[in-house]
């Protein structure tokens, strides 16, 4: 491939952060000579800094034209831990009753020194950073996305 891609804080996601490094090696693989890997992350350096845990709510009416507001938060533990909980509640009003429900996600704290080193590890050059899709500077201590271009060496 040319090009891979991979979105809205999905790396994230992933078990453990040698999970995220074995993706990326697989991406690496996948790629041609001259591909780009281009993901975006949250960048949880600025997070820790800011004490950023609450997104804005949204909020919409279904086509069964039920009202409904989705929320997402995270509980962030303490100490040095490699993750937080990601809570998402959302609650739709049936009947003039609003019914409410929560699940929960683990997500790595990922950061731009890790995945750097990562991405070097798996033989990647060129690297880019950017703090949206716009391509406006990444600043790490507050910079809230984190937008990656991976080259391999041509």
């Amino acid at each position: 491939f040319d090009l891979i891609t991979c979105l809205g804080n999905s790396l994230a996601l992933l078990p453990t952060m040698g999970d995220i490094a074995q993706v990326i090696l697989m991406v690496f693989n996948l790629l041609s000579k001259s591909g780009m890997f281009v993901f975006q992350t949250l960048n949880f350096e600025e997070i820790a800094i800011s004490g950023f845990n609450q997104f804005e709510p949204k909020s919409g009416v279904l086509n069964t034209g039920e009202e409904v507001i989705f929320g997402r938060r995270f509980d962030h533990p303490g100490g040095d831990s490699d993750s937080t909980t990601l809570v998402l509640s959302s609650s739709v009003k049936r009947n003039n009753e609003w019914i409410e429900s929560q699940s929960y996600q683990k997500v790595l704290r990922v950061n731009f020194p890790i995945l750097i080193e990562i991405l070097e590890k798996r033989g990647f050059e060129h690297i880019e950073t950017y703090s949206n899709y716009n391509g406006h500077t990444f600043l790490r201590e507050s910079s809230r996305s984190m937008v990656v271009r991976a080259k391999k060496k041509p």
